[in-house]
């Protein structure tokens, strides 16, 4: 499993900008490690119960929580100290499973009267480890899991599997048992894991389709920029806001200059490039608050909230000089493009209807007067 699945929990992981993204994956990591932690700990106890009922003695609680416990340091350490980054799954979790079989193992040889404790156990470290181990590690860990049972029962099978006087059959057939069963919970592990990538992928799948449609239903196709039926209503907000609050605002009708007469000597595909550079540009200087739209064919609006016709005057003209000085040439050899500009500020009685006809009528004057200027309208 990849650190980028694990990165949708590192938010949780102290402040923004107290650790790298490195260090919180290790951090990650190390929480994860101290989570088998806890359950070694908890099986201490439990065979510390099993020495005070006379059932074992107290050397194999001990042996078994310092077993775990080192098992948890030095995994915390390799993470922490980035070792476990060279691994291709920085998990280790084959590594990570290898040594948990082993203390179970352990576990069996120093209390083979509870034998079928730590054989039960085997499935709890599975459980841990396949979480992030491909289908393929896992075969190979029960693998080397079933073998190594097999050694361990018919080393100790005369205690340690609850039958009594068992013979080699029977000792053989517990041990089918526990490697079949084994291998069915690892299974339908991965069978619930593959089910929920699929869920996953399909969700994603959802997700972007309902992205993508509300995208294309609030913004213009050509250009990325909000549409007419987005600005409309946002400009109704903002008349709003100005009757209730009497907070300024200004509305700017923008047209291309001689846009014309570039779709008939270049082609439309060229015309289309520079649509779009001049909404990349224009989008560039606004704020976040403004709202910029394509109004129609080479015609955009610009809403600015906030904003007294003074303030408004100083941002177009500096919009206005950018786009007069941008690199035409690298979309047409040839090709110089501005910008006309007709701006007005909302009065708190007003239409978006009538702002709207207001801005529009000084961008004719801006026309009339030689276009690649802002004109202002207020009354």
């Amino acid at each position: 499993m990849s650190d980028s699945l694990d990165d949708v929990w590192l938010e949780k992981i102290g402040k923004p900008g107290r650790f790298s993204l490195v260090q919180k994956r290790r951090i990650y990591r190390i929480i994860l490690v101290c989570a088998a932690g806890l359950s070694y700990l908890l099986d201490t106890i439990l065979l510390l119960l099993f020495s005070y009922a006379g059932t074992i003695d107290f050397h194999v609680p001990v042996i078994y929580g310092l077993a775990g416990l080192v098992h948890v340091i030095v995994s915390s350490v390799l993470h922490w100290s980035g070792f476990s980054d060279r691994f291709a799954n920085p998990h280790m979790p084959f590594e990570q499973l290898m040594v948990g079989l082993v203390v179970q193992l352990v576990g069996v040889a120093i209390a083979p009267q509870l034998a079928a404790f730590f054989m039960a156990l085997i499935f709890v470290v599975f459980g841990f480890c396949t979480l992030r181990m491909a289908l393929r590690g896992a075969l190979v860990g029960w693998l080397i899991c079933c073998l190594s049972i097999a050694l361990v029962m018919n080393h100790f099978g005369q205690s340690s599997i609850g039958i009594t006087t068992p013979s080699q059959l029977e000792i053989t057939l517990v041990w089918i048992a526990f490697s079949t069963i084994l291998l069915r919970s690892i299974g339908l592990g991965y069978y619930g894991s593959i089910l929920r990538e699929k869920i996953n992928e399909r969700t994603r799948s959802l997700e972007s389709a309902v992205y993508e449609a509300e995208h294309l239903a609030t913004h213009d196709l050509l250009t990325g920029v909000l549409n007419r039926r987005v600005i409309v209503p946002a400009l109704d907000e903002q008349i709003a806001l100005c009757k209730r609050k009497d907070i300024p605002a200004c509305v700017v009708m923008i047209d291309l200059d001689r846009f014309k007469l570039v779709n008939d000597k270049y082609g439309h595909l060229i015309g289309d490039d520079v649509l779009r550079m001049i909404a990349m540009r224009i989008s560039g200087m606004i704020r976040d608050i403004d709202k910029f739209a394509r109004y129609g064919g080479e015609e955009f609006l610009l809403l600015l909230p906030a904003t007294t016709i003074d303030l408004g005057l100083i941002m177009m003209e500096r919009v206005r000089e950018d786009i007069a000085s941008a690199p035409w040439n690298e979309i047409a050899e040839g090709i110089h493009m501005t910008i006309s500009c007709g701006i007005t500020e909302v009065k708190p009685s007003d239409s978006n209807l009538e702002v709207i006809a207001r801005a529009d009528l000084a961008l004719y004057e801006a026309k009339h007067k030689g276009r690649n200027r802002v004109c202002c309208l207020v009354n």
